[in-house]
């Protein structure tokens, strides 16, 4: 099992690191200051709170601070399921999202309750916001077709899926805010995609029960509340259909 590694964050003002080559997928969350990034030739770029800060692996870069420095949290892994192929893709930067603020808080409680968070626990949150980062950063780099056209239109759907694995959200719900009916947006994606919505999104889930299954030790029982299956035998059946084999033998075979 690939290493994943959490906790807080801080820095004084002036810190200085230069990293050559980036061995993690790492998530900085900035509660407080100002973190600084850059990487030669482009411009800095400066981290403040309530952003994060995707940083991967094979890249060089420096982050500093200046008069202020900085507190927040981290998430990292050395697994290469994290790692995008193309190094020379900048980082990411934006305002962290409701549910990975959510999620970085639940971090932050559970990290506090010695009494009670088990450290399977905390591995399965920290775990939980890398993988929503990386369904952010593909969807912020797939992103790059004609607006409006129909991949644009197949991306932008697909990107809302991905965001709302973890909610107990219908389809319809999920695509409401576009800009096309559903039955449009339907149209568009099958046309695209040669599969329809449920399937799709069916699909994801079952990819991501299978990275929960292979980094934290969840029971196939919290696998399914997690991601809003009826009951852990419509799991199973869903799961044993998808990939040939039982949740139970999948696990057992890791």
């Amino acid at each position: 099992m690939d290493r994943i590694i959490f906790g807080n964050k801080e820095q004084p003002p002036f810190y200085r690191n230069e990293i050559t080559s980036y061995d993690h997928f790492y998530v900085i969350f900035v509660s407080s200051g100002e973190l600084f990034y850059e990487s030669p030739p482009l411009k800095e770029k400066v981290i403040r709170k309530g952003q994060l800060i995707i940083l991967r692996h094979g890249q060089m870069f420096n982050l500093y601070t200046k008069g202020k420095g900085y507190k927040g949290l981290f998430t990292a892994t050395t697994s290469k399921d994290f790692f995008y192929p193309d190094k020379n893709i900048p980082c990411s930067i934006f305002k962290t999202p409701p549910i990975l603020s959510q999620l970085s808080s639940n971090l932050s409680e559970e990290m506090q309750n010695h009494n009670f968070a088990s450290k399977e626990y905390l591995k399965s949150i920290a775990l939980q916001i890398l993988i929503r980062c990386t369904r952010i950063q593909s969807s912020n780099i797939k992103i790059d077709f004609e607006k409006g056209s129909d991949l644009w239109w197949s991306e932008t759907i697909k990107q809302r899926l991905n965001n709302s694995i973890y909610t107990n959200q219908s389809i319809q719900e999920i695509l409401s805010e576009l800009n096309l009916s559903y039955r449009q947006l339907a149209n568009i994606f099958t046309k695209v995609n040669n599969e329809n919505f449920k399937t799709y999104f069916m699909k994801q889930k079952i990819q991501e029960a299978q990275r929960l299954m292979i980094h934290t030790t969840r029971s196939i029982t919290m696998i399914a509340n997690a991601l809003h299956f009826s009951s852990s035998q419509h799991f199973s059946t869903i799961f044993k259909q998808a990939t040939g084999t039982s949740p139970k033998i999948y696990i057992n075979k890791l």
